[in-house]
């Protein structure tokens, strides 16, 4: 568990012309972006768009950790990203999910293959992610062999749906179609404690695991998409 940042995050007013500016070109796509994964937009187009344009550029213009091996956010970020995300959950009452996805049994690819076969399959599901998100949502690798998604204005279906395509998306990768991707999905809602959300996604997934791995449950014929 990580403990949160007490700073505030900013707001569209303090955005200046040039920033508007310059993400402007790619606004409207960014906007049909968010139809697509099934975001809540119950507010105003215009409004979303401006979100849209503060979350990017605060992003952009952070000094976040990344990870060297997978090109994505470290964990380190989680903090200071966590606490923006749902700062706009508090005050605009606005969606945002968070799902963790594990690699089931990842540990025997190293063992089988070696730590570089491993390491390929992590570079592999961390561009899968990167290719399957929006602009708006964040990647981290959250453990050795997991990935946490922030999908903000995305209700429980719109994430459910972002799994799927997910799936399918793995189902079309050579490296990762015979693997068993799990996800633990969890909704952060206004006032609600975030570390509490978070262990609530560890839950889920930690439960999958167990499951798995029980050898008094019967399991059905391995999947090779997000479950």
């Amino acid at each position: 568990n990580f403990t949160m940042l007490g700073a505030g995050v900013a707001g569209p007013s303090v955005l200046g012309p040039e920033v508007k500016g310059r993400y402007e070109p790619s606004l409207r796509r960014l906007l049909r972006d968010a139809d697509a994964v099934g975001a809540n937009m119950a507010y105003p187009r215009e409004f979303d768009a401006t979100l849209t344009i503060a979350a990017d550029a605060d992003r952009l213009s952070a000094d976040y950790p990344w990870d060297t091996l997978t090109g994505v956010l470290d964990r380190r970020a989680l903090p200071d990203i966590f606490q923006r995300e749902t700062s706009w959950v508090d005050r605009y009452r606005i969606p945002l999910c968070l799902v963790l996805f594990d690699i089931r049994e990842f540990s025997k690819i190293n063992d089988k293959e070696g730590n570089l076969a491993g390491d390929v399959v992590l570079k592999e599901l961390a561009r899968t992610l990167q290719v399957t998100v929006r602009r708006s949502d964040s990647i981290l690798r959250y453990g050795p062999d997991e990935f946490l998604c922030l999908l903000p204005r995305t209700d429980v279906e719109g994430s459910e749906a972002f799994i799927r395509r997910l799936g399918e998306a793995c189902r079309a990768s050579s490296r990762l179609r015979d693997l068993v991707v799990d996800s633990g999905l969890a909704l952060y809602e206004a006032g609600r404690d975030a570390n509490a959300v978070l262990a609530e996604a560890e839950s889920i997934l930690a439960a999958k695991r167990e499951k798995a791995r029980s050898p008094s449950v019967p399991q059905p014929a391995p999947e090779i998409h997000p479950t």
